[in-house]
C-alpha cells in the first residue's frame, strides 16, 4: 500500500493520505512537527508528498531541512509537490493590503517565497528533476485559481553511475564506438 503524506495539512484533509499537522485543532491523522518526519517515516518508505502552503511558515534553514527530509524519506522515483505563495507574482498593481496578507499572513509566514527560492530549497535537498506545475492543476491546492502562487514537482532519482563498456580483447575502441562507425 502506497504511503502518501499531506504535510502541513491545515484543514485540507486528503483521502487516503496521512494528513500531518502540528496543530491539534486541524484534526490531522498524525499530530507531528514536520521537522520530525524522519522520526516517524524511515528512509525510503514514502511514495508521495503534498505540501501546500506550508514551507513559507518555516524559517529558511528549517524549510531547506524539511525538503532534505522529504528527499530522504521518499522512495527512489517518488515525488513531492509543493505550493507556495509567490512574492514575484504579487504585482504592484495589487492593493497593498492584499499583497501584505498574501506575503506576510499576519506574521505567520517566515519567508517570502518565490519559484526560484522553492527550486533552491529542493536543489539543496538533493532533488535534480524539478518541474513547474500549475497550481490550478493540483486538485488539493487551497487557492487553485489565483495567480499569486507557484508550484514545483520534485522527483527523487537515485544516483546514476555510468561505467564504460568493457573494451573487447585486442582492441582499443569501445564496442559502442565501433557499432556507430559500422552503422555510419
Amino acid at each position: 500500500m502506497a504511503i502518501c503524506l499531506n504535510v502541513g495539512c491545515h484543514d485540507i484533509h486528503i483521502q487516503d493520505f496521512v494528513n500531518i499537522d502540528l496543530d491539534p485543532a486541524m484534526k490531522p491523522d498524525l499530530l507531528l512537527d514536520a521537522t520530525k518526519l524522519p522520526d516517524k517515516f524511515p528512509e525510503g518508505t514514502v511514495d508521495f508528498i503534498y505540501c501546500g502552503h506550508f514551507l513559507e511558515h518555516l524559517p529558511a534553514p528549517e524549510g531547506v531541512q524539511v525538503c532534505k527530509d522529504f528527499f530522504n524519506i521518499l522512495r527512489p522515483y517518488a515525488s513531492v509537490v509543493a505550493v507556495v505563495p509567490d512574492a514575484d507574482a504579487c504585482t504592484p498593481a495589487m492593493p497593498y493590503q492584499e499583497r501584505e496578507e498574501i506575503l506576510l499572513a499576519g506574521g505567520l509566514h517566515k519567508v517570502l517565497m518565490t519559484e526560484g527560492r522553492l527550486r533552491t530549497y529542493f536543489e539543496q535537498a538533493g532533488f535534480q528533476s524539478l518541474y513547474k506545475v500549475s497550481p490550478k492543476d493540483i486538485p488539493h491546492c487551497r487557492f487553485g485559481q489565483v495567480h499569486w502562487q507557484t508550484a514545483i514537482l520534485a522527483i527523487k532519482h537515485p544516483p546514476v553511475i555510468f561505467r564504460p563498456f568493457p573494451t573487447p580483447a585486442g582492441t582499443t575502441e569501445e564496442p559502442l564506438g565501433r557499432l556507430l562507425e559500422e552503422g555510419a
